[in-house]
């Protein structure tokens, strides 16, 4: 990778570039004390913290400031930058995914092929597309195809006490409302008393078990948690939990895909009155077998956005799996690993050596990045062809996806387009940023082994993005 030059005089050099663009908007930026600024807010805010910081221009690429800017770091959702990147130049904008009935002789064929858009309902549709093709009684079987993808469906480096919950939802064939489901906790006011929990849906079927005792939030807090495990369609719910927070919805992964789909094509039968004389299970499509319908899902470029500007996870690892089907015919995580870097490298020279990869959505705590390879992406981006459906599916300050309702301030809306990262400990924030000069630049702030709440690090990104467009 061929890293933009660092300028030891570059606030002056700007300086001298920018003065047609300052002076027409009577802006006096003070180019010379802002390395100081970002140098003692850091410091301030994150005395023990690991910080990496990158800034450059978005025109020449030259580096204006740095701290730890080449050195790894867990960047959270920032990955997906790296995913959205490799799946417009390997999938192309206008691709989508397909979930197909068909039939021979014998059977009827669902095949499932890692939608992560894929709703009940759309299912349902698609199953009356049988008595459009006035079929009305199925006599042999139903069978489930769900080979598409392959290998584990959660990556290596997800931490088992995630994988419960809705952000750590399998990534199989199989994906129906984004294999999760909600679980309501009903109201109680009494301490020590039973917190009672309930399905919040009639579908999927779930049965719960729970051995939960409202507690204050300070206990809470110090003494206890919330445990969730799960075993085909049975919630064993432990622990405490406060009362001050009841009523409420968690929601949950389901993690048994195949008791999933069952459940789901059972009911889009029932749902549209056609009779099953045979059973449901799993095998795969035969040659002869035609296809009836076809669901597809919206094109990529559509699909980007929540990966970019609402950090999905499941939508994201789908897309993961895919580049690994696409490039080498097999979708798994370890294949869709090697076809984001591999791409990277062919397309935007970012040497596949010089940062660790294990998903696409950036749930593994193995993946390794530093802040100038992200703004090294981000630089390369602007030059390619699909970069306005990048930047416009990222999040925008004060407007939309997990910006929205961030750096508020009437003159900063929609002057950042950015992605974020959270997780325990970890912030991240990369992107573009129009200052008030009107000129634009690319940075990256990633923030690691912290233990200030999520919310204290994103307000302390948001003044550091304050601070870089007044001044800059």
């Amino acid at each position: 990778m061929m890293l933009r030059k660092s300028l030891s005089f570059c606030w002056l050099a700007l300086f001298t570039c920018n003065v047609s663009a300052t002076a027409a908007n009577n802006i006096q930026p003070n180019y010379e004390n802002l390395p100081s600024q970002i140098t003692q807010f850091v410091q301030e805010k994150f005395p023990n913290a690991q910080v990496g910081i990158v800034i450059q221009s978005a025109k020449t690429g030259d580096i204006l400031y740095q701290q730890q800017a080449d050195q790894y770091f867990y960047p959270a959702s920032n990955t997906k930058l790296f995913l959205a990147a490799a799946a417009l130049k390997t999938l192309g904008e206008s691709y989508r995914f397909q979930t197909r009935l068909l039939n021979d002789e014998k059977s009827l064929y669902v095949q499932f092929r890692g939608d992560p858009t894929l709703r009940m309902e759309d299912l349902n549709q698609l199953i009356a597309k049988l008595k459009e093709n006035k079929i009305d009684t199925i006599y042999g079987d139903v069978i489930i195809d769900d080979h598409t993808f392959s290998g584990p469906v959660y990556s290596q480096g997800w931490t088992w006490d995630s994988l419960p919950w809705y952000y750590s939802a399998p990534i199989s064939s199989i994906i129906i409302n984004e294999n999760k489901t909600q679980v309501k906790i009903q109201e109680t006011k009494t301490l020590k008393e039973a917190v009672h929990f309930e399905a919040a849906n009639s579908f999927p079927s779930l049965k719960i078990k729970a051995n939960v005792m409202g507690v204050n939030k300070a206990t809470a807090d110090a003494h206890c948690q919330l445990n969730v495990y799960q075993n085909a369609n049975e919630v064993d719910i432990s622990g405490c939990w406060s009362i001050e927070k009841t009523p409420l919805t968690l929601e949950l992964s389901l993690q048994d895909t195949r008791l999933l789909a069952k459940q789901a094509i059972q009911h889009a039968l029932e749902t549209n009155k056609i009779d099953l004389k045979g059973d449901i299970h799993f095998g795969k499509i035969t040659e002869n077998a035609k296809v009836i319908a076809v669901h597809a899902s919206q094109p990529l470029s559509q699909l980007l956005k929540p990966v970019l500007s609402d950090s999905n996870n499941i939508v994201s690892d789908a897309i993961t799996k895919t580049l690994g089907l696409a490039r080498s015919n097999q979708g798994s995580f370890q294949e869709g690993v090697n076809a984001i870097k591999a791409t990277l490298s062919e397309s935007f020279n970012l040497p596949a050596e010089q940062y660790r990869l294990f998903d696409g959505s950036g749930v593994s705590r193995y993946t390794l990045i530093s802040p100038v390879f992200i703004s090294e992406l981000l630089y390369q981006m602007q030059k390619d062809p699909t970069f306005s459906t990048f930047q416009n599916a990222l999040s925008h300050s004060a407007e939309s996806g997990s910006l929205a309702f961030r750096m508020k301030e009437p003159a900063l809306k929609n002057k950042i387009a950015a992605k974020t990262g959270t997780a325990m400990g970890t912030s991240a924030l990369s992107g573009y940023l129009q200052a008030k000069s009107g000129q634009k630049y690319i940075f990256s702030i990633i923030i690691n082994q912290s233990l200030e709440k999520s919310e204290n690090l994103k307000l302390a990104e948001d003044k550091l993005c304050e601070l870089l467009f007044e001044t800059l």
